[in-house]
């Protein structure tokens, strides 16, 4: 056992035992009630707004204009918002200097830059006929993505963010392996730059044909991939909300058939040491989005047939664990008591009013009961576990 696995048990070691004390000692239960939650919750954020203007469901017509181009075999959209100068070069220089036989094209989208990002954008188009530019008003990256897949001709489609940059050998090697068996899904491994560090986050190769568990073991980003450009003609992705990428583990990870995982990194992803997340700082009740948006993919996923079985279960309850305690974390404690209120009543309640408990783990049956039972102190020490 390594140096990290061993701090990772012995830190869920100590937060089991709290939870334990502390299921012996305390009277657990939450006294907040439903509606009291609610209108606590909508005092600061407009929980009901959001989720009736919020979808993930493509309900426009000529929602893609345009055919599959035979010739095209990828459209790689990539949506800047202010971008730093030098990241972006590289980005840009990253995209247009594949090495590659297939056919591809870049999407690049400004979303309403304040800066030179829109006139590096169109030096870069000046020179390389792969590149189409659009451009639009400030609307976050949702709905730069999904402007820029209405203009997508490619078989395939991949995101890539614009601060961060992909190997030369990215397409290559991704759309190999998609026609080896015509796969869904594609995914690679990525190295994470923080601070001058680099680090790597791989798995082993795996391929998957009809069997969903794939969405319980891999990462949830929405770059590092190429998917069928087919899955965006029934699916949109979120728009003026964050977290967005929430919908690749409980929607595009569920609709694909068949999924390959290449263990080499060549995806490139800068993390900054900042307080903020999706531009939506640690303290700012938009950062319910979370719960927000989980709430809404499951009401859509019903829509579109993706079935509540038990793969989707856990997947709920990872959300409602460690990644919803970790959005949550620096909010007042009383709108977190609220929140987990809510999520009890119109989460666990409504889609996992019960679990065949030996097919789950002991964290997740934990964060059930927790829901179950309306026990928020012990909540707020099972969510850290991860």
């Amino acid at each position: 056992m390594n140096r990290v696995s061993f701090k990772k048990l012995l830190k869920q070691s100590f937060l089991e035992f709290q939870s334990l004390f502390m299921s012996f000692r305390f009277n657990k239960k939450s006294k907040i009630a439903l509606e009291e939650a609610n209108n606590r919750l909508n005092s600061v954020y407009s929980f009901s707004d959001k989720i009736n203007n919020t979808t993930i469901i493509n309900k426009r017509a000529t929602y893609i204009t345009n055919d599959i181009d035979k010739y095209t075999s990828l459209s790689i959209i990539t949506c800047a918002y202010n971008t730093d100068e030098k990241l972006l070069r590289k980005c840009l220089n990253s995209l247009i200097n594949q090495n590659t036989k297939y056919q591809y094209e870049i999407i690049l989208i400004d979303d309403g830059s304040q800066n030179n990002t829109l006139d590096v954008i169109k030096e870069y188009a000046s020179s390389c006929e792969k590149i189409k530019v659009l451009t639009q008003l400030n609307g976050g990256p949702g709905k730069a993505r999904n402007n820029g897949l209405m203009h997508s001709e490619g078989e395939y489609i991949a995101f890539v963010d614009s601060d961060n940059f992909i190997d030369y050998g990215f397409v290559e090697k991704v759309l190999n392996k998609a026609y080896e068996q015509n796969y869904d899904i594609v995914k690679v491994g990525y190295k994470k730059i923080k601070e001058g560090i680099i680090s790597e986050h791989l798995y082993k190769d795996e391929c998957y044909v009809n069997d969903f568990s794939f969405a319980l073991k891999y990462d949830g980003f929405l770059w590092g991939a190429v998917y069928k450009r087919e899955f965006f003609k029934k699916i949109l992705l979120p728009e003026q909300i964050a977290f967005e990428d929430m919908i690749v583990r409980l929607t595009l990870y569920r609709k694909a058939n068949t999924f390959c995982y290449i263990s080499e990194s060549l995806y490139y992803y800068n993390d900054y040491s900042t307080n903020t997340t999706n531009g939506v700082s640690k303290t700012n009740f938009n950062r319910l989005d979370h719960l927000c948006l989980l709430e809404v993919i499951l009401r859509d996923n019903e829509k579109i047939g993706i079935p509540l079985d038990d793969i989707e279960k856990s997947l709920i309850l990872s959300e409602l664990g460690f990644m919803f305690w970790y959005r949550i974390a620096h909010l007042p404690l009383n709108v977190k008591e609220c929140a987990f209120i809510y999520a009890s009543h119109n989460i666990i309640d409504k889609y996992i009013a019960d679990i065949e408990r030996s097919k789950f783990s002991r964290i997740e049956r934990q964060i059930y009961d927790c829901y179950k039972n309306r026990d928020f102190n012990k909540w707020l020490i099972i969510g850290r576990m991860h």
